[in-house]
């Protein structure tokens, strides 16, 4: 490789400067790409950087003589072609060509192109020397039609980032010709330039435009991001609504079918039981009936809250527990008493674990009724801290051996662990004592 010395004199601290420039921005950019997980065009322009840096360490040995010329030649050429290697690289990677598109097959020529020149020059000594002279007389003609592509490709684009690649071409361009100039035309060393002086310039406003570039695709990403978040975020508020409205519609729906047919279906057992009077021999079943009755509309209006509002205090919790079991016993022999200890009454939980414990509450209350023969019981509804636990003793005949492994008291263990919280059934002297705890 035939190198003009005198093109290549310049002032020391110039090329100094402009490699600890590069030097730096490789750093940086390699940094970028391994801990913050970026586009692997950081990987490539980086190594375009300390493939510059290492031609310009290169060069300042060369020109003082303390470098022999023959590894000078092979490991400068090597470095100027790693330059352009992953250059193509950096440019296939951050634009991102579509499959099939011109100036993707374009950069895939190159790469091959420049790989088969890096080891052509390993070989250019022995038998296989002609293949180097090969791809040098090819290298300027391809490298010059795949910049015309990438500036054609670029020139169309509105992207604010594929325009600063664009600016960055040009600048080289412009200085490559400026260059090619001097050489031919006038003499750079009349203006006191060397092409090594124009190189560094056109490397590194290169770099400088291409940096520029990717900080601000990343900010067009970043916005992309946002602006995506945002139609998540709107399009999840208006599914809320959506469900909230259609929970509504049911809500109402209910309360005008489901609930005129059990207002309807008491009404005619409240007929019926004064046409009987007290002592008619159905008179105990119209009672259960309008106790059942009672019961599902109890039961349809939990629902109904339930679709309408996703939380509700513990205070409130507690009145509804004491209303189900006092309209439960009211007309059974069986005597209730009620502790409630709050120690924060707005507390709030959700319906779906409302509706479960007051299901519990139901469950204990009515197989008291059925199996106890018990003539008092007792109801606890105590929450301090984060926890909030309800007690249901009786003072009956308690629970036999294949009652405490029964289906209720199974049912009513799964829905509490279903709440993340716990059933127990704790001894007793007399009865039965339950306790259910929940977090809150």
């Amino acid at each position: 490789m035939t190198v003009n010395k005198a093109m290549l004199q310049s002032s020391d601290y110039i090329p100094l400067l402009t490699t600890g420039f590069n030097v730096c921005f490789a750093v940086y950019c390699l940094f970028s790409f391994s801990q913050k997980k970026r586009g692997r065009y950081y990987l490539y322009l980086a190594l375009v950087s300390l493939c510059f840096s290492a031609h310009l360490v290169l060069i300042q040995p060369y020109i003082k003589q303390q470098l022999n010329p023959a590894f000078f030649s092979l490991t400068n050429s090597l470095v100027q072609k790693g330059v352009v290697l992953f250059f193509y690289l950096f440019e296939l990677s951050f634009l991102n060509p579509p499959p099939r598109s011109y100036l993707r097959y374009a950069l895939y020529t190159g790469i091959v192109y420049m790989c088969g020149g890096v080891l052509a020059r390993l070989v250019a000594s022995g038998p296989l020397s002609f293949l180097h002279e090969w791809y040098r007389g090819g290298f300027m003609y391809l490298d010059i039609a795949i910049l015309l592509l990438l500036i054609f490709y670029l020139w169309r684009k509105t992207n604010y980032y594929e325009r600063l690649v664009l600016y960055g071409l040009l600048f080289i361009s412009l200085l490559a010709l400026a260059t090619y100039c001097g050489e031919n035309f006038y003499p750079l060393a009349d203006i006191g330039l060397t092409e090594t002086m124009i190189r560094q310039i056109e490397i590194s406003g290169g770099f400088c435009f291409f940096f520029l570039a990717i900080l601000n695709r990343e900010q067009e990403v970043e916005k992309e991001k946002l602006k995506l978040q945002t139609k998540l975020l709107q399009k999840e508020v208006q599914l809320q609504k959506d469900i909230i409205a259609e929970r509504e519609r049911i809500s109402r729906d209910m309360h005008d079918g489901i609930g005129a047919g059990i207002s309807a279906l008491k009404l005619q057992a409240e007929l019926l039981k004064s046409k009987i009077g007290k002592n008619g021999p159905i008179h105990n079943d119209i009672d259960e009936l309008l106790h059942t009755s009672e019961d599902m509309s109890i039961s349809m209006r939990q629902m109904m809250s339930e679709l309408t509002s996703g939380r509700e205090s513990i205070d409130s919790f507690a009145n509804q527990a004491l209303i189900q079991a006092k309209t439960f016993l009211h007309k059974t022999p069986i005597q209730l008493q009620y502790q409630l200890d709050l120690e924060n009454k707005d507390t709030v939980i959700s319906r779906h674990a409302l509706r479960e414990l007051v299901f519990c509450i139901k469950e204990a209350i009515n197989n008291i009724y059925k199996h106890s023969h018990a003539s008092h019981v007792f109801i606890a509804v105590i929450q301090k801290e984060k926890l909030l636990w309800i007690e249901i003793k009786d003072d009956g005949i308690g629970l036999d051996a294949m009652r405490q492994t029964g289906s209720g008291l199974h049912n009513m263990r799964q829905r509490m662990i279903n709440l993340g919280g716990s059933f127990e059934l704790l001894p007793a002297s007399a009865g039965t004592h339950l306790r259910y705890t929940l977090p809150v």
